[in-house]
């Protein structure tokens, strides 16, 4: 019984990424729809919850590229957490190791992801990390790394393939993150005002789109790399709508400011509410 109480009531970790890449400190001159919603959530006073802001700005390091090292020889060339980009290096600094994204990632219960939709797609950053993120997909760490191949050795292509087809590497490699939850909250403007009283380009009028412009799509590449990295991501856990077409881009930042905030925080409390009892349940 005691064990029980003890698991009821213990304090859950779960990192709320902003996925926008907009600051009012650089070009667009005025914060996110995406963070101005994250301001007024309503967090369960059971959990902890760290916001981590992917925006572009002066002072915040980019996410750097993905290099592709896990299709020369799967995870013995690839490492957890990433040794592509180094902490605190001035001349290429990554925003994945200095701020410790990996290390939060590995001790968290869940993590939830609010991000925009831009063309179709998540932000640049968002799926940056993302790609990033290859490195915990059945691979080696670093660690184990260097005892195999010497620190010299780590991306020695003629050591990494050699060991990558033998019995003992299969044994090594995992999914460094399997096991933890994930949602999603997806928002778009859907064109907004851009063709109000215009016509659509021949060239986009003469494809049939279909269902590709359902918002849900712009989130599902990641959420089948996080199902096969072994993530848990439930389709309840998935939020994805458009809510400012027809309505101008100033207007629609003007409106949330004024009052479309509640609308916008009702759908993210519900997600909220719906991650943390999942997490509960699971945890």
């Amino acid at each position: 019984m005691e064990i029980k109480k003890l698991k009821e009531f213990k304090r859950r970790n779960i990192l709320l990424f902003s996925g926008s890449a907009r600051h009012k400190s650089n070009c667009p001159g005025q914060d996110s729809k995406t963070m101005k919603m994250i301001k007024e959530l309503d967090i369960p006073n059971d959990f902890d919850f760290e916001i981590i802001d992917l925006s572009i700005r002066d002072d915040n390091p980019i996410i750097q590229p993905c290099k592709g090292c896990i299709s020369t020889a799967g995870g013995a060339q690839c490492n957890f957490p990433c040794n592509c980009y180094t902490k605190n290096n001035k001349e290429k600094p990554d925003y994945m190791h200095d701020k410790d994204i990996y290390n939060k990632l590995k001790k968290c219960d869940a993590f939830i992801v609010f991000a925009p939709i831009n063309w179709w797609n998540v932000p640049t950053q968002v799926k940056s990390m993302f790609d990033r993120l290859v490195c915990a997909s059945l691979t080696m760490t670093v660690k184990q790394a260097i005892e195999i191949f010497g620190k010299d050795g780590v991306k020695d292509i003629s050591k990494t393939k050699k060991f990558s087809q033998t019995k003992e590497y299969q044994e090594i490699v995992k999914n460094h993150l399997e096991g933890k939850i994930g949602s999603f909250f997806i928002h778009g403007d859907d064109g907004a005002d851009d063709y109000k009283n215009r016509k659509f380009p021949k060239s986009y009028k003469k494809y049939d789109i279909g269902n590709f412009n359902e918002p849900k799509n712009a989130i599902l590449p990641i959420v089948w790399q996080c199902r096969y990295m072994g993530i848990d991501i439930p389709d309840e856990l998935i939020t994805a709508f458009y809510m400012n077409e027809d309505i101008s881009y100033s207007e629609a930042n003007d409106k949330l400011k004024d009052g479309k905030i509640n609308f916008f925080k009702k759908r993210a409390n519900n997600l909220i509410y719906d991650t943390c009892e999942y997490v509960r349940k699971n945890k």
